[in-house]
């Protein structure tokens, strides 16, 4: 019985660093953000060390409805938008744009603690039932 009440107690932390990772908070979207890029002028400043440059900010209220990943041919720039649309530039690069806080970022050291606690969750509801 004790092991059952562990099990309940591994699930229910499991449960919670899952809630904490994926619900956004009640404060502004968060973006990493590296480089600049100005849409339309063909103006980019690319990241260029991305484990120096590449931080993760509470995006200004004007630029707050979503985050921007621009691509192009190892060009990388993260940025907040204000009026993000997911499409191919005239320049050969891709916009990639999403709505949740560190979207804009595809490192596994984002997604793996998001997956771990998915799994855990997943795993202890199994042995309950």
């Amino acid at each position: 019985m004790e092991s059952r009440w562990t099990l309940v107690a591994l699930t229910a932390a499991a449960i919670m660093v899952l809630l904490v990772t994926v619900v956004p908070t009640a404060s502004g979207l968060k973006c990493f953000q590296c480089g600049f890029y100005t849409d339309g002028v063909g103006s980019i400043t690319p990241c260029i060390n991305h484990t120096v440059e590449l931080h993760l900010k509470e995006c200004p209220k004007e630029k707050s409805k979503s985050c921007l990943k621009y691509v192009s041919e190892g060009i990388t720039v993260l940025a907040c938008s204000d009026d993000c649309v997911e499409k191919e530039s005239s320049w050969g690069g891709y916009h990639y744009c999403c709505k949740t806080d560190a979207c804009n970022s595809a490192s596994a050291r984002d997604v793996v603690p998001a997956l771990l606690a998915s799994v855990g969750v997943l795993w202890g509801w199994r042995m309950l039932f």
